[in-house]
């Protein structure tokens, strides 16, 4: 698990994070939304692609937490096998929260 937290734009920093893991030979799987506080991305790597993704996090200044022993595992395999991981930012913004809504569901 790969954990960082910005200041800037969410808006941008989401979108461009999906472009970054692309960037590392990696995929999107999945994606959740926590109102406007945070994004976990469910994501599949190569082991080649976490030092690309966490040098295209710094520039998007993204500060990540130092790698985890599990990824520095991962990231020194030799197989050619992605992966799986997640990529959690938290965003810090003077915005008030954000409300979605939930769909009655009939029935």
């Amino acid at each position: 698990m790969i954990q960082g937290k910005t200041s800037r734009d969410r808006h941008r920093v989401t979108s461009e994070m999906s472009k970054a893991v692309s960037s590392a030979g990696g995929y999107l799987l999945d994606f959740k939304q926590f109102s406007n506080l945070s994004v976990c991305f469910n994501i599949e790597l190569p082991p080649s692609g976490f030092s690309k993704l966490r040098k295209k996090m710094d520039k998007l200044e993204v500060i990540l937490t130092p790698p985890t022993e599990k990824e520095i595992v991962a990231s020194e395999k030799s197989e050619d096998a992605d992966i799986p991981c997640s990529l959690q930012v938290s965003f810090f913004h003077e915005e008030p929260d954000l409300r979605i809504p939930i769909l009655a569901v009939a029935g």
